[in-house]
């Protein structure tokens, strides 16, 4: 929690890795080494930027960030589908990202964030731009995440957001 311009998304940057620390040192998940064998897939983030290939369809982006992750092809394409249809993003799955809304595509970096299931989920403002509706989605996802036995991380500077979500805060 914090204003704009506090730090939050630096904070998340550098604990999903994205960042070297100027000082000290940063450890995931107990290790010192970000690339320690296996633990990419046990780290998620969504990040707040919306730097998403604009010229992919969402099926297309889904699926690749899944083959990313290491996912065989036809797994990867079964669970964006599965995401797509969570999201609610099903009329659009053949859409390229340019022609979504800002919510659409929050929706849609959302459905990569969630599609595997991770040890350490962080979200950057993850309810930006959503209605109503997906945001008590998207809360119920990280709910599903937190039972699951993942620890999900939330970044935001809207107090009645995340006193509605957090079991704790951090300012």
């Amino acid at each position: 929690m914090g204003p704009n311009g506090a730090g939050k998304t630096t904070w998340l940057n550098l604990a999903a890795g994205l960042m070297a620390p100027s000082s000290g040192q940063v450890r995931w998940l107990g290790q010192l080494e970000r690339r320690a064998a296996g633990l990419d897939n046990r780290i998620n983030l969504c990040t707040d930027n919306d730097q998403m290939p604009r010229r992919q369809t969402v099926m297309q982006w889904l699926t690749g960030m899944l083959r990313l992750s290491g996912c065989h092809a036809l797994y990867a394409q079964q669970r964006a589908g599965q995401m797509v249809e969570r999201l609610g993003l099903d009329a659009k799955k053949d859409a390229k990202l340019e022609t979504l809304s800002r919510g659409q595509r929050q929706r849609v970096k959302l459905a990569q964030a969630f599609a595997l299931p991770a040890t350490l989920l962080l979200l950057d403002e993850p309810l930006n731009a959503l209605d109503p509706v997906w945001r008590r989605e998207v809360a119920a996802l990280m709910h599903e995440a937190a039972t699951a036995g993942a620890c999900v991380v939330v970044s935001s500077h809207i107090l009645e957001e995340v006193e509605a979500l957090a079991n704790w805060l951090v300012l």
